[in-house]
């Protein structure tokens, strides 16, 4: 029983690593997309005004290289 007991001990002790690990990835994770969710609302802000002018003018959309925005 004893050698049953060390590897449930180090089972326990692998999964705790491992979820500090991935606790530490969410929290990196939370800030990136946080960080990125706030330059979005920044640049959404400035392009607003030119998105409403396209409505004023008829105009429906406005494609770059590699996007489209209507």
């Amino acid at each position: 029983m004893r050698l049953n007991e060390f590897r449930f001990e180090n089972d326990i002790e692998s999964k705790i690593d491992e979820f500090g690990i991935l606790s530490d990835k969410i929290d990196k994770v939370k800030m990136e997309l946080s960080e990125l969710s706030n330059r979005y609302k920044e640049i959404e802000g400035e392009l607003r005004p030119t998105l409403e002018q396209l409505t004023i003018q008829n105009q429906k959309s406005i494609q770059t290289k590699k996007y489209l925005v209507t």
